[in-house]
């Protein structure tokens, strides 16, 4: 006997846990496209930082102590305010619960400027509290610009009311924090990339833009995009009739680490120090340096910025 095919339709629903490293996930971010300016109202530049992090559990930071801040502060991922989207933000997986990853202890979004360092902005929220770690249903959390509670410093204004999204305030008493090295890398390459050294090693230099990754962090510029040669200014200086050879740059004055100018007179041996060079200005944001020997007594010579992580 000819049978007819039975056609079953069933419809299935499938439960599934988060994966595991969901449980430990904050996605912090900002608003793209929504107009982030400094105190004057002017359009943020790239030189801004933004910081997810957490204050020793015994301090709490207030309007009052801001000098206070940097000492008490641990940035675990930066991420740098991007000009092309006006946003800024990342994904941050707490390895632990222990210390200042304790689920009872809260974590801040703390914004400055490498270039203007009185302008800051402070974000929480009594919510913002740190993932478990043990728990294996949790999905990220979210921890918005538009969802703090709590603006300790600068304003947030989600309905652009006055024609800005977020605005930094202006600090009297204080400097921006040092910046971390661990949480600077986390903030540029994935978990795999910090695991190549290949990639993310300090000597590296992944956008080949001819930058290592060591003087990208010095000089506050994106590791992992091209970047122009900063402009060094007028290569000459005049002392007493007599031209020397200057080297003048833009220092990051959270950057840990280490300037050396270096003068060459055959592009092979490098030297520096007083019996070479003089220091012309040497500020946290500034770094001027001149050769002691004349042009005319030594018409060939060159000179280069070496860098060095602090210990």
């Amino acid at each position: 006997m000819f049978r007819r095919p039975v056609l079953s339709l069933c419809a299935i629903l499938l439960l599934a846990a988060p994966p595991a490293s969901w449980a430990s996930q904050v996605l912090w971010m900002s608003r793209a496209a929504s107009a982030h300016v400094d105190s004057s109202e002017v359009a943020l530049n790239a030189s801004y930082v933004f910081a997810l992090g957490a204050f020793d559990s015994d301090f709490q930071p207030t309007i009052s102590n801001t000098s206070d801040w940097a000492a008490h502060w641990h940035p675990l991922q930066h991420s740098s305010f991007r000009t092309d989207t006006q946003t800024f933000g990342g994904t941050f997986t707490a390895p632990t619960n222990d210390g200042i990853l304790a689920t009872t202890n809260r974590g801040y979004i703390w914004g400055y400027s490498k270039d203007y360092p009185d302008q800051w902005i402070l974000l929480g929220d009594p919510t913002w509290t740190w993932p478990d770690t043990t728990d294996s249903l949790a999905f990220p959390l979210q921890w918005t610009v538009g969802s703090a509670g709590e603006v300790l410093f600068g304003e947030v204004d989600p309905d652009e009311t006055n024609g800005y999204y977020l605005k930094m305030g202006t600090v009297e008493d204080g400097a921006p924090p040092v910046t971390d090295t661990e949480a600077w890398l986390a903030g540029f390459f994935s978990d795999e990339e910090l695991a190549d050294d290949d990639i993310s090693g300090w000597d590296e230099d992944p956008d080949q833009d001819g930058f290592t990754n060591l003087v990208e962090l010095a000089i506050g510029t994106h590791p992992l995009e091209m970047n122009v040669r900063p402009h060094l200014g007028d290569m000459r200086i005049e002392v007493d009739g007599d031209h020397y050879l200057r080297f003048a740059m833009d220092k990051d004055p959270t950057a840990p680490v280490n300037y050396i100018v270096e003068v060459s007179f055959d592009r092979r041996n490098w030297n520096s120090g007083n019996l070479f060079t003089e220091t012309l200005v040497d500020s946290p944001t500034q770094l001027i340096v001149r050769s002691i020997y004349p042009m005319h007594v030594l018409d060939q010579q060159f000179m280069r910025l070496s860098v060095g992580l602090q210990p």
